[in-house]
């Protein structure tokens, strides 16, 4: 164990301060969301591991049944076990709502598939950022959330991840996220 890891101890934001359990971003779980680059619910793969870890490459995804009334697609990847007070919000990407997939490698800033548009993440990043759990800390859960929107998002270009998750309350007509996790030892 690292000393990083036992000065951190078994601190965690927790899971329960995601987006998806904020007040306003409630709606049915009815988007089916998947990936061919990970089996849910287990580990990510070294290249999608954060950079000086892995290759920080953004894992596939795709998904379905979106309503036809979506204006707006928003994915936002967060880490509920980071030792913070909020989870660590890794991503977030905007996109137009007939985009029905990102491939691996797409959420870089120059990889980007047309329709999708980035955020700046809590680290300040734009694009992804894969895991880069402290050694020894255990397990991290990386959930990946889309949300389908109502309405287009009234944001400048320059709002960051919490205005654009704050942004989206009383607007989500329906939901999907799919868990992967990594661990440092």
């Amino acid at each position: 164990m690292s000393l990083l890891s036992r000065l951190l101890g078994g601190r965690r934001a927790g899971p329960e301060k995601l987006s998806w359990n904020l007040l306003g971003l409630q709606a049915p779980a009815t988007i089916e969301l998947g990936s061919d680059s990970f089996t849910p619910g287990g580990p990510l793969r070294q290249p999608q591991a954060g950079p000086l870890v892995g290759d920080n490459v953004s894992p596939e995804l795709h998904w379905t049944l979106v309503p036809t009334t979506t204006a707006e697609l928003v994915l936002v990847l967060e880490d509920p076990d980071a030792p913070g007070r909020r989870p660590l919000v890794h991503t977030v990407a905007r996109m137009e709502p007939h985009v029905k997939a990102i491939p691996a490698g797409g959420l870089a800033p120059k990889e980007l598939p047309a329709g999708v548009t980035l955020v700046r993440g809590t680290l300040g990043n734009l694009g992804y950022i894969g895991p880069t759990p402290p050694k020894g800390h255990g397990p991290h859960r990386y959930v990946f959330q889309l949300y389908a929107l109502d309405a287009p998002l009234e944001l400048p270009r320059t709002a960051g991840a919490r205005s654009v998750i704050r942004g989206m309350r009383g607007h989500v007509l329906a939901r999907a996220r799919i868990v992967g996790t990594y661990e440092r030892s």
